[in-house]
């Protein structure tokens, strides 16, 4: 059964690319592993198609992705499939709460990493630093 990472990152196309060198690193990190993104159409199809970046990709709006910003466990089957199978779930986003990073660990991520590449305890300056800086911030990447 091949393991995955399910990356979440809800803003825009330039947001997104700014994120490209740390989706690379975890893909460099995790080789075998495949990866779903949750991110908006046009960003997430420009990541699978033009760049083959990614293995699949979901859009950020459907139920399945809000339902876990509310709190609730993954209830559509490829998302349940692909987080029951996650090694590592990453959520650029803010998450104050916790509520996304519970939802995504009682929908089978073994490890979850939430932060807004925004936050201000983050000490680089550029955005795309910043995006690594997160992902360095979880012992298993």
């Amino acid at each position: 059964m091949t393991r995955t990472i399910v990356i979440i990152h809800p803003g825009g196309l330039g947001d997104l690319l700014l994120a490209v060198p740390a989706i690379r690193s975890l893909r460099a990190r995790f080789p075998r592993h495949q990866i779903l993104l949750c991110g908006h159409d046009q960003a997430c199809e420009f990541l699978h198609e033009g760049c083959r970046l990614v293995d699949r990709w979901m859009s950020v709006q459907t139920t399945a992705c809000t339902a876990l910003f509310g709190g609730t466990e993954a209830s559509d089957l490829l998302l349940k499939d692909w987080l029951s199978r996650c090694d590592v779930a990453v959520a650029w986003t803010k998450d104050e709460r916790g509520t996304l990073a519970a939802a995504l660990k009682n929908s089978g991520a073994a490890a979850v990493l939430v932060e807004s590449p925004f936050c201000s305890t983050l000490t680089t300056v550029h955005q795309s630093d910043r995006f690594l800086e997160i992902r360095l911030l979880c012992p298993l990447l």
